[in-house]
């Protein structure tokens, strides 16, 4: 599960220096109660829309801004299922050492999610690998969540002092959540990951129950791979678009329209700046530099760039 099935308010950057502390620095404003309760129903009603447009799942983003405030959380879950009915796959991705953040209402999205994401950023936290996945294991099953439930996140970022997690962290990552039992992890996320991060996460073997150990998949065919880079750019666009609507309902300036480009095979830069009437290709790289990465010469069909104004 990713950002990309659907993620409701902003992201935090969860770092720890030492085991012994855990601090945290978020991107927007922790609300009030009443704030959380007057924006649950737009909310709710843009995770409707999407289930509606066909989003397999919803990953609930629900941090620091719902801790001490179960009333709020009981209210988001309640409306939300009202929108989206009591069997649509909703997921709630949170703090993966509890212990750190007890006044979280956990109970609250336990209740009414199908399961739960945690953000396992070791490298964020300073910590070892190994140790930041058993830790989050046992807070969770503390809290009456058992593994078959939990679908680990691992940090495939850096920025502002947080570096990438060394390959072999994230294979350890992988195999430590399948010997714990989670049916599935995530990695966050990738608009932010390099060429190493996604050969790190290609090199990850999942072995579903029932397979035999060292089973490679079958490779999906040409036209699959267009299909799939298709629905995966009109995903990613659609939730843009819902990001800048919930953030006109925060501010209530509406959001301005952005031209984008969804990127094809046999693509290149030049190519398409070319295309769109530009003519410097380097612009349109250094719009979309987080999209695309360090090698504005390799892209990738199905990325979303932004047409610069």
């Amino acid at each position: 599960m990713s950002r990309a099935n659907g993620c409701a308010d902003g992201a935090e950057i969860a770092r720890a220096p030492a085991p012994e502390r855990q601090t945290r620095q978020r991107t927007g404003k922790v609300g009030s109660r009443f704030e959380l309760l007057a924006k649950s129903l737009p909310e709710a009603r843009l995770i409707g829309e999407t289930a509606r447009t066909g989003a397999d799942l919803f990953v609930l983003d629900v941090e620091a801004e719902f801790e001490g405030q179960p009333q709020a959380a009981e209210e988001l879950c309640r409306r939300v299922r009202e929108q989206v009915g009591p069997a649509y796959p909703l997921y709630y991705s949170s703090f993966a050492i509890t212990r750190y953040h007890r006044s979280f209402p956990y109970a609250s999205f336990d209740k009414h999610c199908h399961g739960a994401a945690p953000q396992v950023y070791w490298n964020a936290f300073r910590w070892p690998v190994g140790q930041a996945v058993r830790w989050t294991y046992e807070d969770y099953a503390a809290l009456g969540t058992p593994p078959q439930r939990l679908f680990p996140v691992a940090g495939l970022y850096s920025g502002r002092g947080v570096p990438y997690p060394a390959p072999t962290d994230v294979a350890t990552f992988a195999a430590a959540a399948a010997r714990s039992g989670s049916p599935g992890i995530s990695f966050w996320s990738y608009e932010h990951m390099n060429d190493e991060m996604w050969d790190a996460v290609r090199a990850v073997t999942t072995v579903s129950e029932g397979d035999s150990p060292g089973r490679e998949e079958a490779s999906m065919s040409s036209l699959e791979f267009q299909q799939l880079s298709a629905a995966h750019a009109a995903l990613a666009e659609r939730l843009s678009r819902l990001e800048a609507e919930v953030a006109a309902l925060k501010t209530g300036v509406a959001p301005a329209r952005r031209r984008t480009y969804t990127v094809r095979p046999g693509d290149t830069l030049s190519g398409i700046a070319a295309g769109l009437g530009m003519g410097d290709w380097r612009p349109l790289y250094e719009a979309n530099r987080g999209v695309i990465g360090p090698d504005p010469g390799l892209i990738r069909p199905g990325q979303v760039l932004t047409v610069p104004q």
